[in-house]
């Protein structure tokens, strides 16, 4: 939803005047109009529980959602609307959102190129009279156009469901399918093969008429279809979809950095104006730190055993888990080396120095 700023109280109850009453409603007409069809918010969950083949696994729409979002706007929400809404806008309603400035531009020369007003600009904007406007730059070898030009494809590809690979393989077929590939009818019976070859633009039918009930039951026919094609294990489990939607909102790296740095700072401060007194530091504040120490690694080893489990790889897959990856390291390291020393100083002094460097790689994962 839009939100419409309120103006300011005066005397009296200006909500009942006419002038108020008139102008308030074309405010909401005027920012109903500036949002694009959407589906629904129970039409976009459904939408985002399907499977997709996605990044060399299979996963939920969600995922890819969470990320065309990031990659093509640079923010998890478009005019309010959530990701799978933003995706599902370049699947179902393509003209009424090819104008919609939502390609993030890169360094001044792009946007001196594409003669913006603004760091967003639409589709269309990228092509003049069927000439590629960002081709000289690209030519060039400029970074700045290699990155908005990696946005603009992958936008394209989502409007042209190449990027939607929701259909598993069935009989010879090893690969998933996109939406955009004809079915091969050497495969599929006469049924699955109008299924798959209809389905998306009956939805789209059904939207355009008002019918959301009526599509809300085509996208759980969707899913049933998916599940009836693929064995037992083949499809991720709810529980590891939940565990990676919630590892997708990267919330759980907020109170890591902030409780790394608030230990780093709280031991490191008295720990070095201690030292450089040649004061002995307080053995029992040594133990605290080092209790506090492996609560923080073991914490941080659980989110990381969670990110094995939900991509079913080795956290190195994005920078973000590189990061917390190092993190991880810079604790263990602590805990182990820490402890070596007999002289409490030494031992304080490093601890800290280990809880505060994790800290600011946390705080660099939470950020990207």
């Amino acid at each position: 939803m839009v939100s419409v700023p309120v103006q300011g109280q005066r005397k009296g109850n200006p909500t009942k005047s006419k002038h108020y009453k008139m102008s308030h409603q074309a405010r909401l007409k005027e920012a109903v109009a500036e949002t694009p069809p959407v589906l629904q918010a129970s039409l976009a969950e459904a939408f985002g529980d399907l499977y997709v083949y996605y990044d060399g696994r299979v996963c939920q729409v969600h995922t890819l959602a969470i990320d065309l979002i990031r990659t093509v706007y640079g923010a998890d929400s478009y005019k309010g609307l959530s990701p799978e809404q933003f995706l599902s806008g370049y699947v179902f309603f393509y003209d009424q959102w090819s104008g919609e400035p939502v390609v993030l531009l890169e360094g001044r020369s792009t946007q001196v190129l594409m003669d913006a007003r603004s760091n967003w600009v639409s589709l269309p904007d990228f092509y003049d009279k069927g000439e590629y406007r960002l081709e000289r730059l690209l030519a060039s070898g400029s970074k700045d156009a290699a990155k908005v030009d990696a946005r603009v494809r992958m936008l394209e590809e989502v409007s042209r469901g190449e990027l939607l690979r929701i259909w598993p393989p069935v009989g010879a077929e090893t690969e998933w399918c996109s939406a955009a590939e004809e079915p091969d009818s050497a495969v599929l019976d006469a049924e699955a093969l109008l299924f798959r070859s209809s389905v998306l633009d009956s939805i789209r039918g059904q939207l355009r008429e008002g019918r959301n009930v009526r599509a809300h039951n085509m996208l759980n026919d969707i899913q049933l279809y998916q599940q009836s094609c693929c064995e037992s294990g083949e499809l991720p489990s709810e529980s590891r979809c939940d565990v990676e939607r919630w590892l997708l909102m990267k919330d759980y790296v907020l109170p890591f950095w902030v409780s790394l740095l608030a230990l780093g700072v709280l031991f490191g401060v008295p720990f070095g104006k201690q030292y450089r007194k040649n004061r002995r530091i307080v053995p029992w504040a040594v133990y605290v730190m080092e209790a506090s120490m492996l609560i923080e690694w073991l914490s941080l080893s659980g989110i990381i055993g969670l990110i094995m489990y939900a991509y079913g790889r080795v956290p190195m897959g994005s920078f973000h888990e590189v990061l917390l990856c190092l993190a991880w390291v810079v604790l263990a390291a602590g805990i182990v080396y820490v402890p070596l020393h007999r002289r409490k100083n030494i031992r304080g002094i490093g601890g800290a120095i280990a809880l505060a460097a994790a800290g600011v790689l946390t705080l660099l994962a939470w950020m990207v």
